[in-house]
């Protein structure tokens, strides 16, 4: 709901966050955008900043090393610094350019092994969120503001609503997610050796000869995936056992049933906006903005499958175009609608 998403639209937006963010351990994931990066300077010191993989994932690919997505993966999500630099020297020796590309941007923005461990990413890579929330939005973010917002307003009062049902009829002590990502570590602690030092700290020797740290008083573990989310890795597991004490009494209240339900307690009211809204609402006079508008974002998969094509016929337009150009907007030949001057509603 901006005139154009420049600089001075981003620090207006983050202007905005900021006041609704306050002092809240929040990290923030965004695009690999140079106009981004600077308005998001607006933002305190206790936001963390990431980059979203998947965008810097498209960029590395398009740039250096199609083919290499596996490896790009492998390096964005090595959570210690000794698996990070072993990922970094294959990837030097099948490609150097590549490996410089992604030394050139700073490791603390993208990858697990310097990220810092609170409040963390939980898990998060990409802005798939994001790209949810636009796909929510495609058909209402052609109304008018007013009624935009009035559209956004009453679905997010539904959904709310929908998730307040979903946790009151949910009987367990924490949600699936988290019990679901409980019962995958639960997996790992098998044939593992633990010594304990203390009630809270432990070392745990893997069957291949890992050894890890864990201490469960301040939920942290060598391996770096106690720290992810709250939800006690594989190793902090099997000191559990051995303690012969209940897995969820280690899980983060975060992600327990009791927050879920409080979370959508409170709920959106709905408004009427009938008085508000006009009869007759005339679009501005504007020109033609360059290219056709977006409506979904498209996937790199499909362009390049589309780009193939029209090779094959020469750089052909897939639909050949035998109609004279003509400007839609005063009906001239001699030039397009992108290059009109004259204003049109």
């Amino acid at each position: 709901m901006v005139k154009s998403e420049n600089e001075s639209s981003l620090e207006y937006f983050f202007c905005q966050l900021q006041i609704a963010i306050q002092t809240e351990p929040t990290t923030f994931i965004r695009d690999y955008d140079k106009g981004l990066i600077k308005a998001s300077e607006i933002l305190s010191r206790i936001v963390l900043r990431a980059y979203c993989c998947q965008h810097l994932k498209e960029n590395f690919i398009k740039e250096h090393a199609k083919g290499m997505e596996c490896m790009f993966g492998a390096i964005a999500r090595a959570r210690l610094l000794a698996d990070f630099e072993r990922e970094m020297r294959e990837l030097k020796a099948k490609k150097p350019a590549a490996e410089d590309y992604l030394r050139k941007i700073d490791p603390v923005l993208w990858t697990s092994a310097f990220f810092p461990e609170s409040p963390g990413r939980f898990g998060h890579d990409p802005s798939n969120i994001v790209e949810s929330v636009n796909k929510t939005l495609k058909i209402d973010r052609q109304l008018s503001i007013l009624e935009l917002l009035n559209a956004i307003w009453h679905s997010q009062m539904a959904l709310c609503f929908f998730r307040l049902q979903e946790a009151n009829k949910y009987e367990a002590p924490f949600t699936k997610i988290s019990l679901s990502q409980l019962e995958l570590q639960n997996m790992w602690p098998r044939g593992n050796t633990v010594l304990l030092a203390s009630l809270t700290i432990g070392r745990v020797q893997q069957p291949n000869g890992y050894i890890n740290n864990g201490n469960l008083g301040t939920k942290s573990c060598g391996c770096r995936r106690f720290q992810q989310n709250g939800i006690p890795c594989g190793h902090a597991i099997a000191c559990i056992a051995l303690l012969r004490k209940h897995l969820h009494d280690f899980c983060p209240h975060l992600l327990s049933t009791s927050t879920w339900q409080q979370t959508y307690a409170t709920n959106f009211l709905p408004v009427d906006i009938s008085n508000l809204v006009s009869d007759v609402i005339f679009p501005p006079l504007t020109r033609v903005p360059r290219g056709r508008p977006k409506k979904e974002r498209i996937c790199p998969n499909e362009a390049r499958n589309c780009a193939r094509v029209q090779q094959q016929y020469g750089g052909l337009p897939l639909i050949p175009d035998c109609a004279p150009h003509q400007c839609s907007t005063c009906s001239n030949e001699s030039h397009n609608a992108r290059a009109c001057k004259k204003l049109h509603n």
